[in-house]
């Protein structure tokens, strides 16, 4: 069975009730003036963050976050290199901007840190 994961603001009982007719199980918290609970995976609904912070690091490299070019393969070739070079500051990250254009100087060139 698949999951839906959402935040508080899609905790409605017409939408959950949505997801329920489509198949999937909604993981969404309760808002906190709720009559009526329902039970999540809280859990489950952990990994949304990390969903949520993949999306945030991706939209910071501009031509991703205003969709420059028509074509989809070209924009999805432009997050793929994204995704990679964010990945790459994650695994890298440096305690400071200066060490960081040290070891990566192209990373000024293009704009992913500043001096």
């Amino acid at each position: 069975m698949s999951a839906l994961i959402g935040d508080k603001g899609y905790d409605g009982d017409g939408f959950r009730a949505e997801i329920v007719d489509r198949g999937a199980k909604p993981v969404i918290p309760n808002k906190s003036n709720r009559v009526t609970l329902h039970s999540f995976s809280k859990r489950a609904y952990k990994g949304r963050n990390v969903i949520e912070r993949c999306f945030c690091r991706l939209k910071d490299f501009r031509r991703v976050a205003t969709r420059y070019d028509k074509l989809a393969r070209n924009f999805l070739a432009a997050v793929h290199l994204a995704a990679i070079v964010a990945y790459w500051i994650n695994e890298s990250e440096p305690t400071d901007t200066i060490e960081a254009g040290r070891h990566a100087p192209w990373l000024l060139t293009i704009g992913v840190i500043e001096r």
